[in-house]
């Protein structure tokens, strides 16, 4: 097992190889707020948005397993046939029910159980990560894993025994990790996120071909040109749908327009989508 430090923002707490977590996922935790879905942003929501906004009423709370995984189980304790999902916030959940994860409808739709592993802020490279070492720590494999993948334009780097998330909104220390920092600007500027996103994802899939796992994908960011390459169906849908497109993490921007992680509508898309894959 590796002990590595999660950095975002420069915080720092200690997780093991898998299942790899943001340090915000503490294990054995219950919270009605988590991240950016926080009880300031949803207060200022409610005065702002109509009354038939469903999260008035609908209480959202975020439980984290032993292991730091938004779970409603420990991971000894799922079923041998289960469904390994995969993915950043969006397939976390975040600003949703658990009941109104892509994760858990899925597996009810199926009949099966599931892991959730998917991490906050996580990049294709750490979803591929975790993807593998999933298969080296676990004592029987899943029946499905199904993937929807985060955007391109994230990378993780592991660096004096850390793993280092890099989003184009979050600044890591530029002294502390100077190299990674520069080399992951250097990244954007040019296709190599997008040309490293589809070798993770080639690795993922011909590994679940050769192990007879069923796999399915799909993405919630229909402008990444990681998706537009593979020709990756994408989930969609009517931004001015309230209740339907955004959970409950709205932001609303200075041009009255809004923002937010993926709502209960775009989760059922979702399924539908690596559904049909099977």
């Amino acid at each position: 097992m590796i002990n590595a430090d999660v950095h975002v923002d420069g915080v720092i707490a200690k997780q093991t190889d898998w299942p790899i977590v943001h340090n915000a996922m503490k294990p054995n935790r219950s919270t009605p707020f988590f991240g950016v879905d926080d009880e300031q942003k949803f207060i200022e929501n409610k005065n702002k948005l109509s009354k038939d906004w469903i999260y008035n009423e609908k209480i959202i709370n975020y439980s984290f397993n032993g292991h730091g995984l938004r779970m409603d189980k420990e991971i000894a304790q799922v079923d041998s046939d289960y469904l390994a999902a995969f993915g950043c916030s969006h397939s976390m959940g975040l600003g949703v029910c658990l009941e109104d994860s892509w994760p858990y409808i899925m597996s009810q739709q199926l009949g099966i159980d599931y892991i959730n592993s998917a991490v906050v802020g996580a990049s294709v490279k750490l979803t591929a990560i975790n993807f593998f070492n999933m298969l080296s720590t676990v004592k029987i494999l899943p029946k499905i894993v199904a993937i929807a993948w985060p955007h391109a334009v994230r990378h993780t780097w592991y660096s004096q025994g850390a793993f280092l998330f890099y989003l184009p909104r979050h600044n890591l220390n530029r002294e502390q990790y100077k190299i990674a920092t520069e080399v992951y600007e250097n990244m954007l500027a040019s296709d190599l996120t997008t040309t490293e996103a589809v070798f993770y994802r080639h690795m993922v899939k011909t590994t679940c071909n050769r192990l007879d796992i069923k796999y399915c994908e799909t993405s919630f960011d229909p402008y990444c040109d990681f998706a537009k390459t593979t020709d990756m169906n994408v989930v969609t849908g009517d931004g001015s749908a309230i209740n339907s497109f955004h959970a409950r993490d709205i932001q609303i921007t200075p041009q009255t327009t809004m923002r937010s992680h993926p709502g209960i509508g775009q989760h059922l898309k979702a399924v539908e989508i690596l559904t049909a894959q099977l």
